[in-house]
Parts: C-alpha cells; structure tokens; sequence
C-alpha cells in the first residue's frame, strides 16, 4: 500500500515538472492530499509529499526567471507561474513545521 502511494505521489511530481500548466484545477485536492501524508503517513510517503511542494517551487522559480526575462527584453513571457506556493505559504509553513516536530518526536 506505501509502495503504491509513494508512485502516485511520484507520478504527480513528474506532472508537475510537465503539465505545470493543468495543475489548477487540482491544487485544492493536491493541496489536501499531501497535508494529510505530511502530517500523518509514514515518513517515505511524507517525504514524497514535501518532494511535490518542493518541485512545484522550482519550477515557478524556473517560469519567474522567464518571465523577468521577457519583461526586461520587453516581450511577453512565453510561460507564466500560476503563483500556487505563494497562494499556500501559510498552511506551507504550519507543515514544514510540524513535520520538523514529528521528526524530532521521532527521533527522542
């Protein structure tokens, strides 16, 4: 069952990296998803699910760059960022932190 979980969170991962562009319509439910593996799944399964988050900011850093870019040779950006982390900064940060309280719980 972890097994199958952490390829499901895999293959959104790589949904991500390629189909940022539909990722809209499922952010509400993605965003859900991976709270509760966060908070409660086992640790492989957590990881997976900061995995999402993490790879989800790099490529909105990847598509600010083009858009500063196009704005500064004054062209229109070729892709835009849809801005869904700093849309859930907040419930990003109250996880982040948590997870590092389970992690030190775990470890005492």
């Amino acid at each position: 069952h972890a097994e199958l979980q952490i390829a499901a969170y895999e293959v959104i991962v790589q949904i991500v990296e390629h189909h940022y562009d539909v990722m809209g319509d499922h952010m509400i439910q993605l965003g859900d998803m991976t709270a509760t593996s966060i908070q409660q799944g086992p640790d492989k399964i957590a990881l997976t699910s900061i995995e999402f988050w993490c790879t989800l900011a790099d490529e909105e850093l990847f598509r600010k760059e083009i858009e500063r870019e196009a704005r500064s040779n004054g062209t229109p950006p070729e892709i835009e960022s849809r801005n869904f982390i700093n849309q859930a900064k907040s419930s990003l940060i109250v996880l982040m932190l948590q997870s590092l309280t389970r992690g030190q719980k775990d470890d005492e």
